[in-house]
């Protein structure tokens, strides 16, 4: 039974999901087992069990907090496991959730997403969590509206899902077969909030843990460009889509790929600011890059097809965002639909001039047409 972290209730988790599942090492089918009061995935072929912690399935733990739940529920659940005989591995669920030792040496990754779950630990104690995002939302709106009628009715996977807030402010309770994915633990327990009755999966979204062609529709805002494979990384995902469906995302485009340091971020959780550390410099960051638009396109080629591509933020919309929204704190619908207007005022006059001054992003549809 998971548990609905909006009212506190146990709510039944959608088998029909559950069957979509697989395991991300080994693309092995995953069985439901239910333990006591909790519950967990297991992998018959390597005997690892994936568990269920808060109504999120963990796959990829990273931080050393996140470790400590996982050990947490071992231990909750030795007696119960017992059951299971031979089929579980607790050698081989800790080499996989990489429990066998916590971390003891500064890791670049694991101090990025100790970043992250502060962010979105930040966000869980706001009593302000569900505010609309109208300056995101609206041009994202405009595209998933271009989709077929009932796509929301279908299976959703939402990769780096947050707090799942767009898909929410778009389509509500309406969204019937959600999935979310994040790398976050604190980003999956909002997202949770907001879909109890979704699949919401802690892992990785290199290696996603859903069988081919399993999904109808995958938004992905602002994902590529955080990952070290950048616009490549498509050739995982479409796979995922059933024949036919669909991919939206949203990422930074037109600009240099720059070279730097990898990044630590500090503790200024508040204002996301973040300094280099020459200790930890070791390679690129996969972190704020840009994807390469041309490429993107040419990689989906025989995969997919483009049917849909808003450019939009440039450099006045993005002062204006930063002193009416981020400052003012001024989060109305309409100052959000003044904004995106005057973005497209400049990118047809002064944008077109150069590069610098056009878009710094792109929201874009694709479908899915070959493998």
């Amino acid at each position: 039974m998971f548990c609905n972290l909006k009212t506190g209730l146990m709510t039944k988790p959608d088998k029909a999901l559950h069957k979509v599942l697989v395991c991300p090492r080994t693309r092995e089918p995953l069985e439901y087992v239910s333990l006591d009061t909790e519950a967990g995935f297991l992998c018959p072929a390597t005997g690892v069990l994936y568990p269920v912690i808060d109504g999120i399935i963990i796959m990829a733990p990273i931080t050393d907090d996140v470790k400590k739940l996982c050990l947490a529920f071992f231990k909750r659940q030795s007696g119960a496991l017992t059951i299971l005989g031979g089929q579980f591995s607790i050698n081989e669920t800790f080499k996989a959730l990489s429990l066998v030792t916590l971390a003891e040496t500064i890791d670049w990754s694991s101090e990025e997403m100790r970043y992250w779950e502060q962010r979105f630990e930040k966000q869980l104690k706001d009593s302000d969590w569900g505010r609309t995002g109208w300056n995101r939302t609206l041009p994202r709106q405009k595209l998933l509206e271009r989709l077929p009628e009932e796509v929301h009715r279908k299976v959703i996977l939402e990769i780096g899902c947050g707090g799942a807030s767009t898909l929410y402010d778009v389509y509500g309770e309406t969204i019937e077969k959600y999935i979310g994915l994040d790398l976050s633990f604190n980003a999956c327990r909002l997202a949770k909030r907001l879909f109890p009755k979704g699949l919401i999966i802690q892992a990785s979204a290199e290696s996603l843990p859903l069988k081919t062609e399993s999904v109808d529709l995958i938004v992905a805002y602002g994902v590529l460009h955080h990952l070290p494979h950048h616009e490549q990384q498509l050739t995982v995902f479409l796979p995922i889509l059933k024949p036919g469906g669909f991919f939206i995302g949203s990422d930074p485009v037109l600009k240099p790929r720059i070279p730097r340091p990898r990044l630590l971020r500090k503790e200024s959780v508040s204002t996301g600011a973040y300094s280099s550390d020459r200790h930890l410099e070791t390679g690129m960051s996969p972190h704020n890059e840009w994807i390469d638009w041309d490429n993107l396109l040419a990689i989906i080629k025989d995969r997919a097809q483009l049917v849909d591509a808003l450019f939009e933020y440039s450099p006045l919309r993005h002062v204006l965002v930063s002193l009416l929204n981020n400052r003012l704190g001024i989060h109305s619908k309409a100052v959000a639909k003044l904004l995106i207007d005057l973005d497209r005022m400049w990118l047809a006059t002064v944008g077109k001039l150069s590069r610098k001054l056009g878009p710094g992003g792109v929201i874009y549809t694709l479908k899915r047409t070959g493998r």
